[in-house]
């Protein structure tokens, strides 16, 4: 059944409905178009207009002919709501002069010392076949493999990993992966050549 008024909003169909609440060929297109919503306040209102077109009678499906027959109403346009002026506020000076009185503050917490990071050494040259017994892999190795290699190795030192290892252990599996990254990059250059 063709939906002719599903461009309106609920607003327009609930005041199409207030406008209209003896007209059944406008009630059975409000009941035809109403069917196919399912917001709060289209139900509320489906329930109106099916109460509105008979009461005790079940709802009926308009024929095409008849929701040909009724135009949609055009577009409301809403006034912009009125202008209300400010209130006034009467505003009083103090009777006394008031005193300021200061309140000793308490002390803060000590806070901790950011940690400082420093930067890492770099990473002395690699050879190929230092690069290959860390990764565990051999010059041979198809490249997949040599990837798969590096992914289980640096995944180590993932954040989630490492974040119940002590300071010490949890700088040296960083160590492990950027040793890890080196040896990848001196087999990856090796391919290349």
């Amino acid at each position: 059944m063709k939906r002719t008024l599903m461009q309106l909003g609920i607003g327009a169909l609930e005041e199409m409905f207030a406008a209209s609440k003896t007209d059944a060929k406008v009630l059975r297109q409000l009941e035809n178009e109403l069917q196919n919503r399912q917001v709060p306040r289209a139900v509320a209102l489906l329930e109106e207009v099916q109460a509105a077109m008979m009461p005790g009678a079940p709802p009926r499906a308009a024929s095409q002919e008849e929701l040909a027959l009724v135009p949609p109403p055009a577009p409301l346009s809403v006034p912009p709501p009125p202008k209300v002026p400010a209130p006034q506020v009467a505003v009083r000076a103090p009777a006394a002069p008031v005193a300021i009185v200061s309140v000793p503050q308490q002390p803060r917490p000590p806070v901790a010392a950011p940690q400082v990071r420093v930067a890492a050494a770099p990473m002395p040259a690699m050879m190929l076949e230092d690069a290959c017994k860390l990764m565990k892999v051999t010059p041979t190795s198809p490249w997949q493999v040599v990837e798969q290699a590096r992914r289980d190795l640096v995944q180590l030192s993932h954040p989630e990993q490492v974040a119940l290892l002590n300071p010490e252990r949890r700088d040296s599996v960083r160590v492990d992966a950027r040793r890890v990254n080196a040896a990848y990059a001196v087999l990856s250059a090796a391919r290349a050549r």
